[in-house]
């Protein structure tokens, strides 16, 4: 059950940490060299 949960939650976290790269992509890509 617990383990079960933890997967859940550690997909939820690839999830977000996958959606906010991608919002990084979209308005840091024209500026982004420095960061790079």
């Amino acid at each position: 059950m617990y383990q079960t949960l933890n997967k859940l939650y550690n997909n939820f976290v690839d999830f977000q940490i996958f959606m906010f790269n991608i919002k990084e992509i979209i308005f840091m890509g024209r500026i982004g060299e420095r960061k790079l």
